[in-house]
């Protein structure tokens, strides 16, 4: 191992490739740091999507569940987000990792980060403004951050109750008629 490691730093070239037969040595041997660095150097060559998407998971998961390090963990996750905001099956994770991490304020701003650039298809939009919203609403206790949002949600469904409350009680609070 040690010899694969002087390797990998005295020839850049080679850092990946040796990266690649180190890793399951690193995992056996539980030297998750050391994974972290070897997948981290692979992450910042790759250039193929599903790859980055592989590599960006397997780093949230050692992160939160090997190192206890939930806000790398949420990190690299909010980073998969970015890359395929459309994919589904990262929106739990990323809520459940932001909520042991504390960063459910980053997480409400990446999902109005996506929100705004415009690139989701309705479904998906309504459903990332619902989860700010009530990320703003319920756990941060911005209320205000969250009109644009339930704004939204009503726009694209005027039947919406919960945002028809939220956006009413906000409103009448703030003796705000319109």
């Amino acid at each position: 191992v040690a010899v694969l490691e002087r390797i990998s730093e005295q020839h850049p070239e080679l850092a990946i490739r040796v990266g690649r037969l180190l890793e399951s040595v690193y995992e056996q041997s539980q030297r998750f740091d050391k994974l972290v660095a070897v997948l981290r150097r692979r992450l910042d060559e790759e250039t193929d999507e599903e790859a980055i998407r592989a590599l960006r998971l397997r780093l949230a998961d050692i992160s939160g569940s090997k190192l206890g390090d939930a806000v790398s963990a949420y990190g690299s996750l909010e980073a998969a987000f970015f890359e395929q905001p459309g994919d589904r099956s990262l929106w739990d994770g990323l809520n459940e990792v932001a909520t042991r991490a504390g960063q459910q304020r980053a997480l409400a701003a990446a999902y109005v980060r996506v929100i705004d650039q415009g690139k989701l298809e309705d479904d998906a939009r309504i459903e990332l403004c619902t989860r700010a919203a009530a990320l703003y609403d319920a756990v941060l206790g911005q209320p205000e951050e969250a009109e644009p949002l339930h704004r939204r949600i009503l726009a694209a469904d005027p039947l919406n109750e919960a945002s028809f409350v939220a956006l009413k009680e906000l409103l009448t609070g703030a003796e705000r008629w319109d």
